[in-house]
């Protein structure tokens, strides 16, 4: 009977394991092949000490960056937007101290919502996607002890008459929303100082509109970029292991249909072999109903203090884009503020996270780390905006009302195959990209490809 029970108690101890990897694996929206999750054993060696252990605390500026910073005088747009140009802006905006914030949308109808974006003499600063107010006071200096939230992806600093101070008005190009404030130690002669070397110093752009309310900006003439070459090396998946369980003692090697993961057995930890990606899933924090459940505008902060507290920024990681419905926050893989994709494997340059009540449900991200190499590269003639624009435009069943941006960034390329230390060397080649129904896209020149893209996560 003893022999019987405890045949009996096996089998529903690996019923209950079994049971909760297969709900927690559901979670995901694909399946990729996932190969065996074993230790790092090549970081053993002193060359590869792992990013996660030894990478440097991050502040939330040096991860929610500008995209791009215009200037429209005259009729024309001057752009820029290499890392050191957005860098020298961040730089600069963390010195002003912005006070007395208030709703100002009602003073702009919707119908002159657009001619509002227009306005001349006026400097824009651009975000990729929508950010919280609050994620922005934890980067600059905003006065006021009631400052409203409010979201927002461009910031147009404009004199106003009668007023010495500089007027910075936050825009979501999304909702029409527009809230204002003044920036009282940014004056009109420091204003006209930097309208001034902007229109010297960067480059013509134009001006292409996206649908009512939104317009990007893109160079008039051909760009040339170096293609780049990298080496990738494999980041330690224990030290990961270690951080993403409450208690790595209770933490499992289980293997089921000849697949290995580690779990706890309400979280599940897995190494997609095929794109050096690692997923993680807690299907225990998944709902939002609890009372205890955080804001929603806090959830930008969060992401970044997630990755931050196990030193997980390993590269230049930028915001790219998030859901506050869904609670998704993405960073994206960047070259001197450049995104980079891969065409072969999307997940493979992104950090992606999803949040439950209380703590991230779902986490994905590279298990690289990349370094440059001072050989192999060469520059790359890209075309102008205006001819890429026509591209674009002729692309076969192109639905316009579905195009969102249009933007040079880097494909990344492998170059050759992991070495026995899991080292393989990969380039970085500049390239249009366009986002369609929500995925990026390589712009291929139609002669080669008729048309045919990519599709980028």
């Amino acid at each position: 009977m003893g022999i019987r029970y405890e045949k009996l108690k096996t089998f529903l101890l690996l019923f209950l394991v079994v049971l909760s990897l297969v709900l927690t694996w559901n979670l995901w929206t694909y399946q990729p092949h996932y190969k065996i999750l074993e230790k790092n054993k090549y970081l053993q060696n002193e060359t590869y000490v792992s990013p996660v252990k030894s990478a440097s605390k991050k502040e939330l500026i040096d991860h929610i960056k500008f995209s791009q910073v215009v200037y429209h005088g005259n009729g024309s747009d001057y752009g820029a937007t290499i890392e050191k140009n957005i860098d020298n802006w961040l730089n600069e905006v963390k010195t002003w101290k912005f006070a007395n914030v208030y709703n100002y949308t009602s003073n702009v109808p919707s119908n002159d919502f657009d001619s509002f974006l227009h306005m001349d003499n006026a400097i824009e600063l651009i975000y990729p996607d929508n950010i919280s107010m609050k994620a922005f006071k934890d980067m600059f200096q905003v006065e006021g002890k009631s400052v409203p939230d409010f979201y927002f992806n461009r910031i147009f600093l404009k004199e106003k008459r009668g007023q010495s101070a500089i007027n910075a008005y936050f825009v979501d190009t999304k909702t029409h929303q527009i809230f204002v404030a003044i920036v009282s130690n940014f004056l009109q002669h420091d204003f006209d100082k930097k309208a001034e070397k902007m229109q010297s110093l960067y480059a013509p752009y134009t001006k292409y509109k996206i649908r009512d309310g939104k317009y990007i900006y893109l160079p008039k003439q051909s760009v040339t970029l170096d293609s780049l070459m990298y080496y990738s090396s494999p980041l330690d998946v224990d030290k990961f292991k270690n951080v993403l369980f409450g208690n790595p003692t209770y933490v499992k090697k289980e293997k089921v249909s000849n697949e290995e993961f580690y779990t706890d057995g309400t979280s599940v930890l897995a190494f997609v072999g095929n794109q050096d990606v690692i997923e993680y899933a807690n299907w225990a924090n998944l709902g939002t109903s609890n009372s205890e459940a955080i804001e929603v505008t806090s959830i930008l902060k969060r992401s970044f203090n997630f990755v931050n507290d196990h030193g997980g920024w390993t590269d230049a990681y930028y915001f790219s884009k998030w859901n506050p419905d869904k609670r998704e926050v993405m960073y994206q893989l960047h070259e001197n503020n450049y995104p980079v994709f891969s065409t072969s494997a999307p997940t493979t340059t992104e950090i992606y996270e999803k949040w439950g009540k209380a703590e991230v449900a779902k986490y994905r991200r590279p298990i690289y780390k990349i370094s440059r190499t001072s050989s192999g590269s060469f520059p790359v003639k890209l075309s102008s905006g205006l001819d890429i624009i026509k591209s674009v435009e002729k692309i076969p069943n192109l639905d316009r009302s579905q195009l969102q941006d249009i933007a040079i960034g880097y494909e990344l390329v492998p170059q050759q195959q992991n070495d026995s230390l899991g080292v393989r060397r990969i380039a970085l080649q500049p390239a249009w990209f366009y986002l369609y129904k929500g995925k990026w896209n390589k712009v291929e020149s139609l002669k080669e490809s008729g048309g045919a893209s990519n599709g980028l996560e």
